[in-house]
């Protein structure tokens, strides 16, 4: 039953990334997706998508959350997209 629920968890913080890029793609602009994107096409959001959803569940898989889940991960999204000036 473990590995439902750890398979479930994921899928659930996989969808609100999707969810995000997808709203990202439409709303925002000069964001680390919209330059994944530019470079990679939707191959490079697929591999993004999955890359942020392994280091959300990486940071955050042993949690147990109460309703701040939703907050939590769209601050880990919106903090991930921002692009940074090198």
């Amino acid at each position: 039953m473990g590995k439902i629920k750890d398979l479930e968890e994921y899928l659930e913080t996989y969808f609100e990334i999707v969810e995000s890029i997808t709203l990202a793609m439409q709303f925002d602009t000069d964001t680390v997706v919209h330059q994944v994107y530019a470079a990679q096409g939707r191959g490079g959001l697929y591999e993004l998508a999955k890359q942020w959803t392994d280091e959300f569940q990486s940071l955050y898989g042993d949690r147990e959350w109460d309703s701040e889940w939703l907050d939590v991960i769209t601050d880990f999204f919106n903090s991930k997209n921002k692009l940074t000036i090198s």
